[in-house]
């Protein structure tokens, strides 16, 4: 079983690469890797750090929360960006070594308390830094609190970073924080260019986007206070100019911004092509990035709740509900195979009555009534004061307590 987002998804994901039932081939295009990442990136929705369709393991995520989703679909596009860079056959070991120069892990050996040496498990360590750069901190005490429900939308930026990493280029050349000032800058300047021509432009959606970025205080007003054509607006567009993969990125969410939901949107209007004018986009890529955008908005529309709605309430409602909806359907797949599993117990050992059973029957017969008698402490717990509570940290300390229909990412070698 597959569970992304859960502990040793990593581990499990190169499995079943191995096993075949997820395939890497496809998308290598290695004399346009560019454009290939980029319009593999708007399709899936991880341009816009939305989950719409993750690359190779959509299969295998029905059940998946949408960060869960999210996380595997980051990893599978620096992935993507790592095949298209080699023409060596598919190395997992090269690949996580590399995630871990580019991520800056921490992989060193150390010492437990006991004096034995360890070496932190890379996966493990690719895994949490993977979490940690989809989420956007923010505090409850503060008003904007559903931001602990938004995911990162600047992810794209670390794909394009880890692209020009497989290029050659030095990582200390432009970090994500400065990627993410000077698009944000832009976005400013251009919100302001259009309130002047009485254009459309989401002021939700660029809330949004700023409070992706976690900005400090002073950075917010300097944002506010930011004008068309100013000193840092000309800074910016020099820098975001340079790095057609980052222009192409501002002119997406210009397509996304500029989106209003009550217009048939039938076409790209003057102002995006006097943008284009200004940035050096030709006509041609607006129009494309134009349809691009429609085409995925109108396909994934849902996707964009968090970051196109005007309700923070509506943000927190669906969030939660779409959670739980997919972590209910999850775990009712495992009560049923759990279910079926005993009654096909019940029925080898009414067999049992009337003939000798196989080796592999009595196997079978063995495991189905260890997890039957698992079932039961399991529920036991959950039902105790605080239950719920106790019950993760108890199958921490106690894996085996859990049956095996619910365990996630368990892989042979481990069993």
């Amino acid at each position: 079983m597959f569970s992304a987002g859960k502990k040793h998804w990593v581990k499990k994901f190169f499995a079943l690469v191995e096993e075949q039932q997820i395939s890497l081939d496809g998308e290598v295009d290695r004399e346009n890797a560019a454009n290939t990442v980029r319009l593999v990136c708007e399709r899936s929705g991880l341009l816009y750090g939305v989950p719409n369709q993750n690359i190779y393991a959509q299969h295998l995520v029905e059940h998946s929360t949408r960060t869960e989703r999210l996380q595997l679909l980051f990893f599978e596009g620096l992935l993507l960006v790592h095949t298209l860079h080699t023409n060596d056959p598919f190395d997992k070991t090269v690949f996580l070594e590399q995630l871990s120069d580019f991520f800056a892990l921490e992989v060193s050996t150390n010492r437990t308390w006991l004096g034995k040496k360890k070496t932190p498990d890379i996966t493990l360590l690719v895994e949490k830094e993977i979490d940690n750069r989809i989420r956007v901190a923010a505090s409850y005490t503060q008003s904007n609190f559903w931001l602990n429900h938004l995911t990162n939308a600047y992810l794209y930026l670390d794909i394009v970073r880890y692209f020009h990493y497989c290029q050659g280029l030095p990582l200390d050349q432009k970090n994500r924080d400065s990627m993410t000032g000077d698009v944000l800058v832009l976005w400013a300047g251009i919100q302001q260019k259009a309130k002047e021509s009485q254009v459309h432009f989401s002021g939700q959606l660029f809330k949004n986007l700023t409070a992706c970025a976690e900005l400090s205080e002073p950075q917010r007003t300097e944002l506010e206070h930011l004008t068309w054509g100013s000193e840092p607006y000309l800074k910016a567009k020099t820098s975001v100019m340079e790095d057609e993969m980052l222009l192409l990125f501002v002119f997406h969410f210009v397509a996304l911004l500029h989106y209003e939901r009550d217009n048939t949107w039938a076409h790209a209007t003057e102002f995006m092509y006097n943008l284009g004018e200004e940035f050096g986009v030709s006509k041609e890529m607006i129009d494309e990035q134009f349809w691009e955008c429609k085409a995925t908005i109108s396909q994934h529309s849902e996707s964009f709740y968090n970051l196109l709605s005007d309700s923070e309430t509506k943000i927190i409602s669906t969030h939660l509900s779409r959670k739980y909806r997919r972590v209910l359907g999850r775990n009712k797949d495992r009560l049923v195979q759990e279910l079926k599993e005993s009654r096909e117990l019940v029925q080898l050992i009414r067999e049992s009555t009337r003939r000798e059973l196989t080796s592999e029957e009595k196997e079978k017969v063995k495991e189905q009534s260890l997890d039957l008698l698992k079932t039961v402490p399991s529920i036991g717990i959950y039902l105790l004061p605080g239950g719920s509570l106790w019950l993760p940290l108890i199958l921490k300390l106690i894996p085996d307590l859990l049956p095996s229909a619910f365990k996630d990412n368990e892989l042979k070698s481990e069993d």
